[in-house]
């Protein structure tokens, strides 16, 4: 069986880090798999691939929204068994390509949110006819399913739902190799929080909360557009001295591992694969109550509503003055995140790739 994975590039996000976890585990499974991206980035997930012999192709037309993707696709997909394509607009120039091609191939999509700026009414009829060109829809959680069968309720019978997985055990199995002092110059409790500057993750909510947080310092994982932004709010909220923007990080197991609690205040999130992480490195959890992090922490964890501070504040000064809730809350999350291992996710999208090849096969005798 031989896979081409689609994707816009291969930057620092879920979608990239579970799409490269995937890869190698369908490797070990006997699977082919080649990666296409429509744009190039020389990133960390790019060197991992290539290290473990990945064939990357990439299509770089400079912009992800260039049709002339289409050209290249169409000269690509009549080598491989199946098309895997995520994230738009790579979905969009795959699902012109097979039109154009007239290819029979099956395609498959993952939908890797429950929320994205196309929901809107003049969208509706692109979307409709990008996604029924897929044989398959895969969404991440049920309530990524719910909010897109919502959208686009004729896709009802083309969905199923595998959960994200990541490797559980690289996250529990971790020690730090630094101290608080070492990192932030004192020994304080700990916030940790992981994810792109970017609207969804709501960073400003945290840190108004932590603002309200004595002593706590916060030690925040990633980049983006609203990077320059979030250490101004820090600064004008007089909590500088205790945020620490630490960017892109290879270290990411060793930093749960040291935190007190991990807080996820994302306003939407299809899954959230960085708490998973810090569930599996036994640090309790702070999410806030929005579908796919809600069905992700269930009981495991706590919940605050999206954008209020004034609680999320609250529930950390609970949980960092009560050790033993900590540690309860700790082997909760641990437990459940056994349920969502990669190596089980794999498997699920090896079943389906089997099954559509089947059916493929005996539409075409």
């Amino acid at each position: 069986m031989k896979i081409l994975q689609l994707i816009n590039s291969l930057d620092y996000g879920g979608a990239e880090v579970l799409l490269k976890d995937l890869i190698i585990q369908f490797r070990k499974l006997g699977v082919i798999v080649d990666v296409a991206v429509l744009k190039k980035l020389d990133s960390k997930i790019e060197e991992e691939l290539l290290h473990d012999g990945i064939k990357i192709l990439y299509l770089d037309q400079k912009s992800i929204y260039n049709p002339m993707h289409v050209a290249s696709l169409n000269k690509l997909i009549k080598d491989y068994d199946i098309i895997h394509v995520h994230l738009f607009p790579s979905q969009l120039w795959m699902a012109v390509s097979m039109m154009i091609s007239n290819c029979k191939r099956p395609i498959i999509t993952t939908e890797h949110s429950t929320h994205n700026r196309r929901r809107v009414s003049w969208f509706r009829p692109i979307d409709r006819w990008m996604y029924n060109r897929m044989d398959s829809i895969v969404c991440i959680s049920d309530g990524t399913k719910h909010s897109l069968v919502d959208w686009l309720p004729n896709l009802s019978d083309k969905v199923v739902v595998i959960n994200n997985g990541i490797h559980v055990t690289r996250f529990s199995s971790a020690k730090p190799k630094q101290s608080k002092i070492d990192i932030i110059g004192v020994d304080a409790p700990l916030i940790l929080s992981i994810g792109r500057f970017q609207p969804e993750k709501d960073h400003r909510t945290l840190l108004k909360a932590v603002a309200l947080v004595e002593e706590a310092h916060l030690l925040l994982v990633g980049d983006g557009v609203l990077l320059g932004e979030m250490k101004q709010l820090a600064d004008d909220l007089h909590i500088k001295h205790r945020v620490h923007f630490l960017g892109r990080r290879n270290n990411v197991p060793e930093l749960i591992k040291l935190a007190d609690v991990y807080v996820q205040p994302s306003i939407w999130e299809g899954f959230g694969i960085a708490a998973l992480e810090a569930m599996a490195g036994g640090t309790p959890v702070i999410a806030s109550k929005v579908s796919g992090l809600q069905e992700l922490v269930g009981d495991a964890g706590i919940l605050f509503e999206p954008g209020d501070y004034d609680e999320l504040a609250n529930k950390l000064k609970i949980i960092l003055n009560d050790e033993d809730y900590r540690q309860q809350l700790s082997n909760k999350g641990a437990a459940r995140s056994l349920q969502f291992d990669i190596k089980s996710s794999a498997l699920e999208y090896v079943n389906l790739y089997n099954q559509k090849l089947k059916s493929n096969s005996s539409s075409m005798d």
